[in-house]
């Protein structure tokens, strides 16, 4: 799953306006130029780039989900921010040889992998007279296995695709169902992932246990074509008001 990104450096010497950095939201291929060496066992390293090190692997980061992460991450408009939420993570961060007057920022680019609880941290620097950005790997955050089923609730989901729809419209196509009835849902993950997609679990004791997809917690994986459903709230069907768990669901094209 992993690929690695390039640099991009704009020069801006003909350039009225300053462009905006562009990367591509999967992992595109190519060679870093800066690429550091990656580490030949499993010691935490620096890799250095930017003006910046920043540690391979995150020391408090293994309870926390690779999405919650990536969402805090990318609220990082500035170095100090970043700083911060690194700290928070236990990835040390060494600043000292950052040039004067550079700008940094979390690249919208940044994503992580769940399976592997692994981050593709972009940060980009602006200079007087270029944009660079370039791509720490970091890992050490909770690892979500793709299954090839789930259980949630009273029922059994797989997690393979058998559809010709995006992975943005399968996304929708879920969410508009579940806005309709938690039948319509189970309908449309028949239609995603075929007639034996969904069936219920019986050997779960209680049959009237339902799910709900969160609109505001889901990960869309163009790089790994997969889609992950984070806090699935499972609920007893006579009670929705209440939430019994959360768990996580993993689809995959």
């Amino acid at each position: 799953m992993k690929k690695s990104f390039k640099n991009l450096f704009l020069s801006l010497a003909s350039l009225s306006v300053l462009p905006t950095a562009m990367i591509a939201a999967n992992c595109g291929g190519g060679v870093k130029p800066e690429e550091p060496e990656k580490p030949a066992n499993n010691d935490i390293q620096m890799q250095t780039s930017l003006g910046l090190s920043i540690a391979n692997k995150a020391t408090k980061a293994e309870n926390i989900p690779v999405s919650e992460a990536v969402a805090e991450l990318k609220q990082a408009d500035n170095l100090d921010k970043l700083v911060k939420v690194l700290n928070k993570f236990g990835v040390n961060i060494n600043t000292e040889e950052t040039p004067d007057g550079a700008n940094y920022k979390v690249d919208p680019a940044t994503h992580g992998h769940a399976d592997e609880g692994e981050i593709h941290l972009v940060i980009s620097q602006t200079t007087t007279n270029r944009i660079s950005v370039f791509t720490f790997e970091i890992t050490g955050f909770k690892e979500v296995k793709t299954l090839e089923a789930y259980n949630l609730g009273s029922y059994i989901v797989k997690s393979q695709a058998s559809t010709e729809l995006s992975l943005l419209e399968i996304k929708q196509k879920l969410l508009s169902a579940q806005e309709k009835s938690f039948d319509d849902l189970k309908n449309a993950l028949i239609e995603v992932l075929g007639q034996d997609g969904i069936k219920l679990n019986e050997t779960q004791e209680n049959k009237n246990l339902e799910f709900a997809l969160d609109a505001n917690k889901i990960d869309v994986l163009s790089d790994s074509n997969q889609i992950i459903f984070n806090d699935v709230k499972i609920y007893d069907a006579n009670d929705k008001g209440k939430v019994l768990e959360t768990t996580n669901y993993t689809l995959s094209k």
